[in-house]
């Protein structure tokens, strides 16, 4: 194995039968056999190597850590893998199996027989008759609706208007019951392929998810760990950096009263040990400490923040404060938007059907919207 005086690698071996590039990490000692790496990258991996000023760590995470499958048994030997089979494939790469997922799909569209019982297919297979049935009535109806809507002035126009409204009604039953069997049809074949598909996405997403948090926890957890190591390192080099201040700052003393002294001036040096010299503090370097984890090829993880309402009545009051300080021509500062609440608009109406208008609620209007009904 190739050494390397990296931070983060320490040797490096590539087979170039196989395409595989065994990197050992330093500190943990761990060797990691890397797959479908080309001869192209390992030769610009080498050239970097013998930059003196090129980073070999920041070349693997940039070109190797994320781009290429670890083999799963990472304890076998570079060796392991020299030793010749029979028939070599090379597997298939990340970007072959992309161009083949790119492909058209040469399965034909799926028909209604394919997605419902034959004989709701049947049903709702269209027919020129059903078509033309349809067509005429929406064509009806929408003519209706494009005739100018009539002034109310007397009883004439009044009858008129009503009798406007239950051809419209009477129209629209009609095309309705036409229509709604298909609708009714549809909408079963519909439930039933999203039943089907819920039935697999929704335990897929639960356990996704729970999984997802167990590696939040646990990279949390490591990067915890790597803070809190960071830190005492950190701490200690200060320390250390202190102690050896004071180290310079007594020597650079004695330098100085063993002048006094040779220059027979016995009161500076009786004042140079009431005030020191102080030697000037150097700057401290802390190495950067890795979380112990590193994430699998073809994964990343990006923020996703999100918001859940602990306390209604806190934020209702918080949204009240900002509203008070507005109104006052003051800037509401860090109070809650009122775009937080949503007025719960099915309730009001329940409010505003049980109390009609004897009872009356700051900020809230109950109106009374006939429904009109009429006999066919």
């Amino acid at each position: 194995m190739i050494t390397c005086e990296s931070t983060l690698i320490s040797g490096y071996e590539y087979n170039d039968q196989n395409w595989v590039l065994s990197l050992k990490f330093r500190g943990t000692g761990e060797v990691r056999h890397y797959q479908d790496v080309s001869p192209e990258i390992f030769d610009d991996l080498k050239r970097v190597d013998a930059d003196p000023n090129g980073s070999v760590g920041r070349f693997c995470n940039a070109n190797i850590f994320k781009k290429f499958n670890v083999l799963t048994d990472s304890s076998i030997p570079i060796e392991a893998y020299e030793q010749p089979v029979e028939e070599p494939k090379r597997p298939a790469t990340l970007v072959e199996l992309r161009q083949q997922l790119a492909q058209p799909d040469p399965s034909p569209e799926p028909q209604l027989g394919d997605v419902m019982p034959p004989e709701q297919a049947a049903d709702l297979a269209p027919t020129s008759k059903k078509m033309d049935a349809v067509d005429k009535l929406a064509a009806r109806v929408q003519e209706m609706l494009a005739k100018p809507l009539p002034e109310i002035k007397d009883q004439a126009s009044y009858e008129l208007v009503q009798t406007h409204v239950n051809d419209l009604k009477r129209e629209s039953k009609v095309f309705v019951d036409l229509v709604d069997p298909f609708v009714k049809i549809a909408h079963k074949a519909y439930k039933e392929q999203f039943d089907k598909k819920a039935a697999v996405e929704k335990p897929v997403k639960e356990v996704i998810d729970r999984l997802n948090r167990l590696l939040n926890n646990f990279e949390a957890e490591r990067e915890r760990i790597a803070r809190e190591a960071a830190e005492a390192a950190r701490r200690q080099a200060e320390e250390e950096e202190e102690a050896e201040r004071r180290r310079r700052s007594e020597e650079l003393t004695l330098a100085a009263v063993d002048d006094k002294l040779a220059d027979g001036d016995q009161e500076g040096a009786e004042m140079l040990f009431t005030t020191p010299i102080e030697a000037p503090r150097m700057p401290v370097y802390t190495p950067r400490v890795e979380p112990g984890f590193q994430s699998v090829a073809g994964t990343s993880k990006r923020p996703s923040w999100s918001g859940t309402v602990t306390d209604i009545e806190e934020l209702i009051l918080d949204v009240a404060e900002g509203i008070k300080l507005k109104r006052e021509g003051k800037d509401p500062g860090g109070h809650a938007p009122s775009t937080f609440l949503a007025p719960a608009q099915t309730a009001i109406n329940a409010q505003a059907k049980a109390s009609r208008d004897t009872k009356v609620f700051p900020g809230i209007r109950f109106e009374n919207n006939p429904i009109r009904s009429s006999r066919s």
